[in-house]
């Protein structure tokens, strides 16, 4: 049925037509009612015995090019794609590989605080998207880093380690870098769909009136 779980897209591209950019869930449904509109103009016109029906077929434009540029920056589940642009893919690899060194860091460290003692819990936690580890507070100077907040308790202090801090710096811009490109993709689909907003407005009224 690929009229399931469509929802009205008029407003994504009245938006298009204004300008505006589409987040990654509205160019999934305007992909999914790219899929409609395929779909039904497959439909076999000899099994049809109804003219006004098969004109309204005829009418429905073909949407190759704007499924292209969804199809590249798209997932077959309608989540943005790590490989939506080559400068996405390199930042989730760099992020990825920032966590797993920060992981490993932070393993060795808390092997070392444990058999010092200092350790208030023997487990890493995440503070203001930085990590951290939870230290006695009463052992707070025998720990080099910047503590970023204390327990309610005031048993504990969480302090990210000096060793993991330029990790977390790292980690930090990568993400920002993320944020950045995510919005370069979203920008220029929008740009790449906005020619074809009056056909998609067509070919729903099309589907929505049969």
């Amino acid at each position: 049925a690929p009229l399931q779980d469509l929802a009205d897209p008029y407003e994504y591209y009245e938006r298009l037509e204004k300008g505006g950019i589409l987040e990654i869930a509205e160019l999934a449904q305007l992909r999914a009612w790219i899929y409609a509109f395929d779909a039904w103009s497959q439909f076999p016109r000899e099994e049809l015995n109804v003219e006004h029906f098969k004109k309204a077929l005829n009418l429905i434009p073909d949407f190759t090019q704007p499924l292209r540029h969804l199809e590249k920056i798209l997932t077959p589940q309608g989540e943005l794609s790590e490989r939506a642009s080559p400068r996405l893919a390199a930042i989730y690899n760099d992020i990825r590989e920032l966590r797993k060194q920060i992981s490993i860091t932070l393993d060795h460290l808390l092997k070392t605080f444990s058999q010092k003692g200092v350790l208030q819990e023997n487990f890493s936690d995440v503070r203001d998207g930085r990590y951290v580890i939870p230290i006695k507070i009463a052992a707070q100077n025998e720990v080099e880093g910047i503590i970023y907040e204390a327990s309610a308790s005031r048993q504990t202090v969480f302090v990210e380690p000096r060793e993991v801090a330029p990790l977390n710096n790292r980690l930090r811009q990568r993400q920002n870098d993320l944020i950045q490109e995510i919005y370069v993709i979203l920008d220029e689909t929008s740009r790449k769909m906005r020619p074809f907003a009056e056909e998609i407005g067509l070919g729903v009224t099309i589907l929505a009136h049969w």
